[in-house]
């Protein structure tokens, strides 16, 4: 919630309402602080937000806030008048980028995976203090889950398949309406920084050049930004996948087949940046 005081003048309730509004819409903080100076006039701002999971929710005013979406709710007034002004925000329409994992056929699920979330802005992930439930995982096909399999967050698939003691914290959905974005592989494919921007270290996990391909035990730490490209991932039980604090610039990894990863595998990205 925000609170203050602009000086308006005119039509001073639609405006101090929309000034409310503004302040999050566009970020105007320095032009909006330099008109908090009435003490007749104030607004009120909240914010409902629905961007993780599938499900819809109610903000405290009663309107039905659809997934995928941020209600704001900005109340002028001036002297005994009130005025609300209100918008419905997509971030970017039903995307991919609100789930841990999508995927478009399937997604299995094994061996003590686990997915949840935690907020960088407070420092490193730690299963005590600084953990959250927004791990969520989304598939059109089928989602199957094995014994001690655990999603923190909400799940949306066409098919679910859960076995022994495999666990969804969240709830559980139909398929996503997602508009994948199309993947163009040909840049990636002739042009990326393979081999000169990661350092592979310890078990047998070795990158063929000539295939393309990544497979075995062992931890690869990309050390620069840049594009990679891998034909197809297969890495073994107790491996790592790491992005180095060092990093400035985005790593923006393409695999073309399949992805898979066995059991104790950890993606730590150091740069707490997303």
């Amino acid at each position: 919630m925000c609170n203050g005081s602009p000086h308006l003048d005119g039509s001073r309730l639609r405006r101090t309402a929309s000034a409310g509004l503004a302040l999050v819409l566009v970020l105007l903080v320095v032009s909006v602080a330099s008109i908090l100076s009435d003490s007749s006039s104030s607004y009120t701002l909240t914010a409902t937000s629905n961007l993780v999971g599938n499900t819809n929710v109610t903000a405290p005013d009663g309107t039905l806030v659809p997934f995928g979406t941020v209600y704001l709710l900005s109340t002028g007034t001036y002297n005994s008048l009130s005025r609300k002004t209100r918008a419905l925000v997509s971030i970017g329409g039903n995307t991919v980028y609100r789930y841990a994992a999508y995927a478009k056929s399937s997604i299995d699920m094994s061996s003590n995976a686990n997915t949840d979330s935690y907020n960088s802005s407070n420092g490193a992930y730690n299963t005590s203090t600084n953990i959250s439930s927004n791990g969520s995982v989304g598939t059109e096909g089928l989602l199957t889950l094995y014994s001690n399999t655990v999603i923190h967050g909400n799940t949306s698939a066409a098919r679910y398949q859960l076995n022994g003691t495999a666990q969804i914290t969240g709830t559980q959905g139909a398929a996503p309406n997602v508009s994948l974005p199309a993947i163009d592989f040909s840049g990636p494919q002739t042009s990326n920084n393979n081999g000169t921007g990661w350092t592979i270290t310890g078990g047998t996990m070795a990158y063929n050049s000539s295939t393309k391909a990544l497979t075995g035990r062992g931890t690869i730490t990309f050390n620069q930004g840049g594009t990679y490209y891998f034909s197809s991932v297969n890495i073994s039980a107790n491996s790592n996948l790491v992005v180095s604090s060092s990093v400035t610039s985005p790593v923006k990894i393409y695999v073309l087949n399949d992805y898979t990863t066995s059991s104790n595998f950890a993606m730590n990205n150091q740069t707490q940046k997303p």
